[in-house]
């Protein structure tokens, strides 16, 4: 007989936690495999989740993809009702042959509540349960509860032994919101996910607001949420921080289209110097890196210098610096001539794209007779000695 274990929630985010329990009961159960079976909506969480159907899912997908012993079942996902285990179960019945025994997974806090569930008395007397522990269960008080099942249902129950580990998906969403690590608590997969997208986060949902409600141009709201998408991509892969990245390129073009007399009198009001009069090219990185503290309440220096200098570039940038002035040139909707070879570049020699990406400026603006900015020379000469001694070496 073929064994199928179902372990459903609203996996928002998954944890370790859930891969470490749908692993221990394919080993003590002898299962052929464990679906992942999100709620669409839940009956005790009607409120909401936090974030898409497609989000959980795509979190879901990070984390099986590696092991042939887990699966997604999008069944209840797909279901415009609310989500009910008996009548999700009974559907799963009917697609398997009768030969197929379908175990359902949970935890232990869920399973002591399992008689206030819908039709709970059909629940435990059609189907097999395997129950998880948790760190501080009173073990035996949960073995007295499953033989009372047992008794009175004849329910097939299995308690396991699992790695009992103190983790759950609040803390997570607690923990991302304050800007501290998850890192260890989630695959590291689902960590980059988190944070490329700004899930969970108070702070991403205020800037977003704020873009919404204060750039009217679509091109450049595009051109932003692309920039923060490409940023945390090229941070994931040279090695910078993905939520700082994202943000950063959030900020990044946030007084872009600030109409030059509101430009001119904020330059003058937090006294940025003369030059960027009447040069918002210029002038709105500063400006936005000078705003975000007071607006957001961002205080990472990192992050406020990346968006500073992401249209000139600088010597001696750090990563975080570089990835945000690469991936504003780079990002998707970008479709200049070159821009293809940019990205590739982008990908392989960081520095070797920055330094492409200074030049293609500094011909543009000799081109247009508009004068260059210092920082961007000295950026310039500062990237080629880099690559020159590369190339030494």
């Amino acid at each position: 007989m073929k064994k199928i274990g179902v372990l459903g929630g609203s996996f928002d985010p998954v944890h370790i936690g859930h891969l470490l329990l749908a692993e221990q009961a394919i080993e003590e159960g002898n299962l052929d495999i464990v679906y992942f079976m999100p709620a669409h909506l839940q009956p005790f969480k009607l409120f909401g989740f936090s974030v898409t159907d497609n989000d959980r899912l795509e979190m879901l997908k990070l984390s099986v993809k590696d092991n042939d012993g887990l699966a997604i079942s999008k069944i209840e996902l797909e279901s415009e009702d609310v989500s009910f285990t008996y009548l999700t179960l009974c559907k799963l019945k009917r697609l398997y042959k009768k030969d197929t025994a379908i175990y359902f997974i949970l935890g232990s806090d869920a399973f002591l509540n399992i008689k206030s569930w819908h039709k709970s008395k059909e629940l435990l007397s059609e189907f097999r349960f395997m129950v998880g522990v948790r760190p501080g269960d009173d073990i035996s008080g949960l073995e007295n509860f499953s033989n009372s099942l047992k008794t009175e249902y004849g329910t097939n129950i299995h308690i396991i032994k699992n790695r009992q580990v103190d983790i759950s998906s609040s803390e997570i969403r607690d923990r991302v919101n304050s800007e501290k690590t998850i890192r260890y608590m989630v695959p590291l997969s689902v960590k980059y996910y988190i944070e490329r997208n700004g899930l969970y986060s108070d702070k991403v949902k205020l800037i977003k607001q704020f873009i919404e409600e204060n750039i009217s141009d679509s091109t450049r709201k595009e051109h932003i949420y692309s920039t923060a998408q490409e940023a945390a991509y090229l941070a994931e892969h040279w090695g910078a921080d993905v939520h700082k990245a994202y943000l950063a390129g959030l900020y990044h073009d946030i007084y872009k289209d600030t109409s030059k007399k509101e430009a001119n009198e904020l330059i003058k009001k937090i006294g940025l110097s003369a030059r960027y009069i009447n040069n918002l090219n210029l002038a709105h990185a500063k400006l936005a890196a000078h705003m975000i503290p007071s607006l957001f309440g961002e205080t990472d220096e990192a992050v406020i210098n990346a968006v500073s200098y992401h249209t000139t570039g600088r010597e001696n940038m750090s990563m975080l610096e570089k990835v945000i002035y690469i991936a504003d040139l780079i990002e998707a909707g970008r479709s200049y001539d070159g821009v293809d070879k940019l990205r590739v570049l982008a990908y392989t020699n960081i520095d070797s794209a920055c330094m492409q990406g200074i030049i293609n400026t500094v011909e543009y603006l000799n081109n247009k007779g508009i004068e260059i900015d210092n920082d961007s020379l000295l950026a310039l000469e500062y990237f080629k000695k880099i690559i020159k001694g590369d190339k030494d070496d």
